[in-house]
């Protein structure tokens, strides 16, 4: 495993980009929700069928998701 330190506060480079055998993750990091809160997406996108003979590539969860730093008091059980 390789662990990968990525931050910025340069929004024209806020991208991380990753491929792997099964699949293209994309990292947003730098951004802001409407509430002025940090904001970090990350997208999952799976490789097309056609790369991998008779097999699928299935996305068990969800393709898009968002982390969103919040003060404690603001989240929501």
């Amino acid at each position: 495993m390789r662990k990968i330190s990525f931050t910025t506060n340069n929004r024209s480079d806020n991208l991380l980009h990753i491929e792997t055998d099964l699949a293209i993750i994309n990292i947003r990091v730098g951004l802001h929700d409407v509430d002025g809160n940090q904001v970090e997406a990350i997208e999952i996108i799976p490789d097309s069928p056609m790369n991998h003979e008779d097999k699928d590539v299935i996305l068990d969860g969800k393709r898009f998701n968002r982390l969103t730093l919040k003060d404690s008091d603001e989240v929501f059980v």
